[in-house]
């Protein structure tokens, strides 16, 4: 009897070490019928996957983009053309200021990109050769199909030796409407210039 009781217990001990090797011994990527990633897999893909959309946005952590910053200011000033646009850096944040004008003044603002925070900068009276429409649409953006401003940072760094985006400077020359973009790069500043609209490299400047 207790022969039988023994073997009995040798057997179901057999059953339950083959159902543990069996279900805790397959590969992970394998277990379930499916095609999950290892770990170290999943891991190098999701770095990869980081890089390749990594935005303006979250390396320099920047809130606000460019399109809320332009409708902000038309908000503010809906009659004026938006003639020049920075983003830059001070005090430790990144700041846009938007300028433009009407056919008399000229008009300003500020906005802090990780709080939104808008400021109105200070108004003034255009000198009296600049109030007309011929001036006004010559200093004028182009403001059409710009392309996104990851790409153009993209664009420029690539151009200056993989450097780092540093400011940003919307333009316009010729009718031709263009990023000036500065990029450090072991410890020197280039400067690009790139087209708003096709992202062509107009030109590059090394500072001394």
């Amino acid at each position: 009897m207790k022969a039988l009781i023994w073997s009995s217990m040798i057997l179901v001990s057999f059953f339950m070490g083959m159902v543990v090797m069996f279900v805790f011994g397959l590969p992970k990527e394998t277990y379930g019928g499916g095609s999950a990633l290892t770990t170290n897999d999943q891991s190098a893909t999701m770095t990869s996957s980081a890089e390749s959309v990594e935005s303006i946005g979250s390396s320099y952590d920047i809130k606000l983009s460019l399109r809320e910053a332009i409708d902000m200011y038309q908000k503010c000033y809906p009659e004026t053309t938006i003639t020049s646009i920075d983003l830059e850096r001070a005090f430790g944040r990144y700041y846009y200021e938007i300028n433009g004008r009407d056919l008399k003044k000229e008009y300003g603002v500020r906005i802090q990109t990780k709080t939104k925070q808008l400021k109105k900068l200070r108004t003034e009276r255009l000198d009296v050769e600049e109030q007309n429409e011929a001036k006004r649409s010559e200093e004028s953006l182009d403001l059409s199909h710009l392309k996104e401003l990851q790409e153009i940072t993209q664009i420029a760094q690539r151009q200056a030796s993989n450097g780092k985006a540093v400011e940003w400077h919307l333009d316009k020359e010729m009718d031709q409407t263009y990023w000036d973009v500065t990029v450090e790069h072991n410890g020197k500043n280039t400067e690009v210039k790139v087209d708003a609209q096709t992202g062509k490299v107009l030109g590059t400047e090394l500072e001394d």
